[in-house]
């Protein structure tokens, strides 16, 4: 069904971006990689674009390409709490905590309620004497498609 969308709209990055979600759900994380990628081409200020291939490339433990797309999602979006938040994770297993610190507060400050399920956002304040983020595990944006038909 979603391949059947994507092929009648093959220039919507929308559609680029439900499959990708789709297929990252089902664990095809390499396939949904490809899937945002055309969508950030077809429309590189699409909000969440960068943020979602962002997101699975740092899944993807590609640190430095997840880092250019947390930059990205930032300069459409300068606020946007869960870029912020991956990207201070990426700072910090970068092994640079003076640039993950500013980061993660800078998360909390935009969304009091911020919830991510990785160690390492928890894990660098608490380290450091400040304020642990709050526990949680919500994911981000990406969201899980199990058991969507994708067409294959």
């Amino acid at each position: 069904m979603l391949r059947l969308l994507l092929e009648q709209n093959p220039d919507s990055a929308q559609a680029h971006v439900l499959f990708g979600e789709a297929l990252d759900g089902l664990g095809r994380t390499p396939e949904a990689i490809t899937e945002f990628e055309a969508a950030a081409k077809i429309s590189p200020s699409e909000p969440n674009v960068h943020f979602g291939l962002g997101y699975l490339r740092w899944k993807s433990q590609q640190y430095d390409e997840a880092r250019q797309e947390f930059h990205r999602e930032l300069a459409l979006d300068p606020n946007h709490a869960q870029a912020l938040a991956y990207l201070g994770d990426v700072e910090w297993k970068n092994n640079h905590p003076d640039a993950a610190l500013p980061l993660l507060e800078r998360a909390m400050k935009a969304k009091n309620d911020l919830r991510i399920g990785h160690g390492g956002l928890f894990a660098a304040p608490a380290i450091t004497g400040r304020a642990r983020l709050g526990a949680g595990g919500a994911r981000p944006d990406v969201k899980a498609a199990r058991g969507i038909d994708i067409g294959d």
